[in-house]
């Protein structure tokens, strides 16, 4: 015999309670295959520093998922099964197009397996790719980091998402406006240290060309192919002859080839300019914000001449200069 005692009947109801309430929570919860979007664009993207650009772009009803977690070598990440469901549900893909991983997105979308649209950075229109001095081969990595290929960057992608979701075309257009405003405020800002320079990766030159720095050198010039001891005596002569001055470190300084080429700036009393890495948080635009505080620092006299004065301090030092020769002439003459 079962004795249904009230602790008894309120579990009961509980139960039934909670049953009756699933399919009311389902109807409720976005739906797994739209990513938590609702209404929203899905936009998947392969480096979680695609994901902080792009999200600068989107609405606030979009929705932007990175297939690489921070922290993990992209170079060596491969697709997993929920990734391949990611990128099923995605409206946009957004892709460097240079990783294994990425090339396979690329097979996928080219044999009809996905069906949102593929932008491969290196194959937006305008963004010029410079050559890896090391390889004498193009260089694919992250081409956005420099100002005006993010500029040409956030104008395409702007413009997907308003061909995509044409209700909010003005806003997405807004933001990208706002983007651009402030990458083209820094430019502006930037001085012209006009200097040969050695980097330890071969993403540096997109970080400080558009500040006058050649990159001559890289230390590492592919992922896991560091310098030959042929060339890194080449760089030691350059170094101690003057032909280059200026070095440049990604930080967080994670390779040994970034340590070497720290020694040997400090032998040879060479200047270090830091750039954030693309792998680390941030945007572009953050990222571009830290290459140009410490650009202006390297800017000054104190460096010892191993920098020249951007033009708009030439231009606020002419105007001090002419104020107090004024003031003396001035001085002089009421004598």
């Amino acid at each position: 015999m079962v004795v249904c005692t009230r602790r008894h009947m309120d579990m009961a109801v509980g139960r039934a309670s909670c049953w009756l309430l699933i399919p009311l929570l389902l109807l409720l919860l976005p739906s797994a295959s739209a990513g938590g979007r609702g209404g929203g664009l899905f936009v998947v993207v392969t480096f979680p520093g695609l994901a902080q650009d792009v999200g600068l772009l989107v609405c606030e009803d979009d929705y932007v998922v990175s297939l690489v977690p921070p922290g993990v070598d992209p170079h060596e990440y491969q697709l997993r099964p929920g990734d391949l469901r990611l990128l099923e549900d995605a409206d946009l893909i957004i892709s460097t197009g240079h990783t294994p991983f990425e090339a396979r997105i690329r097979e996928l979308v080219e044999a009809g397996e996905l069906g949102g649209v593929l932008v491969e950075v290196p194959s937006i229109p305008g963004i010029r790719l410079l050559e890896n001095p090391a390889t004498g081969q193009p260089n694919y990595h992250m081409p956005i980091y420099d100002p005006l290929n993010y500029v040409r960057f956030v104008e395409y992608v702007s413009g997907l998402l308003a061909d995509m979701r044409p209700s909010r075309a003005g806003d997405y257009e807004e933001k990208a406006e706002e983007v651009v405003r402030t990458v083209g405020e820094m430019v502006e800002e930037a001085p012209e240290l006009g200097l040969r320079a050695v980097a330890d990766m071969p993403v540096v030159p997109y970080a400080v060309s558009w500040l006058g720095v050649d990159v001559a050198y890289v230390m590492l010039k592919e992922p896991c192919v560091p310098a030959t001891p042929g060339e890194l005596m080449e760089v030691e002569e350059a170094m101690a002859e003057g032909e280059v001055g200026l070095a440049v470190v990604c930080y967080p300084v994670a390779t040994s080839s970034s340590e070497q080429l720290e020694d040997m700036a400090r032998e040879h009393g060479i200047p270090v300019l830091y750039v954030p890495s693309p792998m680390s948080q941030g945007s572009i635009p953050d990222k571009l914000s830290e290459v140009l505080e410490g650009a202006r620092a390297l800017s000054t006299p104190e460096v010892g001449g191993a920098t020249s004065l951007g033009p708009l301090a030439l231009t606020l030092a002419s105007a001090l200069l002419v104020a107090a020769t004024l003031a003396v002439v001035k001085e002089y003459a009421g004598r």
